[in-house]
């Protein structure tokens, strides 16, 4: 007799690139089908990572501009539905998560997964403080909150009243057999007889890559030169200031990239400006291929993942100036590509993480 399987569904703004849709889209593809049956829910069905989902997982797309019109058709398809587990990630979809469970049956289980460290994060909205007052009220009613690291946890224990026994730590997983694979393929935008350095991500404000630029101009070498990978609302100033320095020859913009591993492979550092960081895969990743990062030490998981001259170079925040003497001590630091790799798949093997959120599933399944 075959056992019964689970449903999960997990719900998610967008495919678009990012850190937050390449990890779900990691573990949806690698749950067990014999165990879970899963689909995902799309405010909008659209991005990249929509080719690397795995062809038997149904996608619903709800055509919804906005979170608040969500509502309607979300508490339908659940009372309709009823999943076992609901499996959300960013805060402000987490919320609406919340608020629709309030109207579906209690059995139903959610889990959310938070994305940034809520006390910064929740700054960049019209008015705060309606956001931290949804927190405080709304997030404990969540059965179970996934960080991906301990600064996370605690800035929801500390600032927003969440009980720490709510609360579970799993660190993201990375796809390790296909990154090395895809890291080997030709990068021929970059010279292996420069110094390259590399920066990912969206081109907004938060990744603050003008100070990077800044930075950069500081450096007189000019075999140093640096790729930005990304797209963004910044481009154009980010661009412009790099023509007002005079380095617009030593800084290319080459836009979103499907496969940033083969830069990762080539590149001698990843530089990581971020205002703040809940826990970034990009230096997982960048590490699993060799480089090293240097990385303002700011408030998240950075500083969890950086251990100073193995894998990487912690610099003050903001400190331009600093930052541009860490990327000159990095040319000259001997960096071992074996240690860089064991660090970062000791502790995020998808084998190791998966195990973790099976056991999870299995407890909320049994409360229900």
């Amino acid at each position: 007799m075959q056992e019964k399987r689970h449903h999960i569904c997990f719900i998610m703004m967008t495919l678009e690139g990012g850190g937050s849709e390449r990890v779900m889209v990691t573990i949806m593809n690698n749950i067990d089908r014999k165990k879970y049956k899963i689909c995902l829910l799309l405010m909008q069905k659209k991005g990249f990572f929509l080719e690397s989902l795995r062809s038997d997982i149904d996608v619903v797309d709800f055509k919804c501009t906005q979170i608040r019109y969500m509502f309607p058709k979300l508490v339908k398809w659940l009372r309709s539905e009823q999943p076992d587990i609901v499996f959300s990630t960013i805060g402000s979809l987490n919320l609406c998560v919340t608020i629709c469970s309030f109207f579906t049956p209690r059995k139903i289980k959610h889990i959310a997964r938070e994305s940034s460290i809520p006390s910064i994060g929740n700054q960049v909205f019209r008015i705060p403080a309606i956001q931290n007052f949804l927190y405080r009220q709304l997030y404990p009613s969540i059965d179970r909150i996934i960080c991906q690291s301990q600064f996370m946890k605690a800035d929801l224990v500390e600032n927003f009243g969440i009980s720490a026994n709510q609360i579970e730590v799993n660190y993201n997983p990375v796809e390790v057999d296909e990154i090395k694979k895809k890291s080997l393929l030709p990068c021929p935008e970059m010279n292996k007889d420069e110094y390259n350095l590399l920066a990912v991500g969206r081109l907004n404000k938060i990744k603050r890559f003008h100070l990077l630029i800044d930075s950069f101009s500081l450096i007189p070498d000019k075999k140093v030169k640096l790729t930005i990978l990304g797209i963004g609302a910044q481009e154009e100033p980010l661009k412009k200031r790099t023509r007002q320095l005079g380095i617009e020859s030593r800084v290319s913009f080459l836009g979103f990239q499907k496969n940033p591993y083969r830069f990762m492979k080539k590149a001698d550092a990843l530089i990581v400006t971020s205002k703040y960081e809940g826990y970034p895969n990009v230096i997982l990743e960048a590490n699993l291929c060799g480089t090293p990062a240097i990385a303002f030490d700011v408030p998240g998981g950075i500083n969890e993942i950086i251990r100073e001259g193995m894998n990487g170079i912690l610099v003050e925040d903001h400190n331009i100036n600093a930052l541009a003497q860490a990327i000159q001590r990095g040319q000259h630091t001997d960096w071992s590509e074996e240690i860089m790799f064991r660090m970062i798949h000791e502790r995020h093997a998808k084998r190791t993480i998966l195990k973790s959120y099976y056991d999870l599933f299995e407890n909320l399944i049994q409360l229900a």
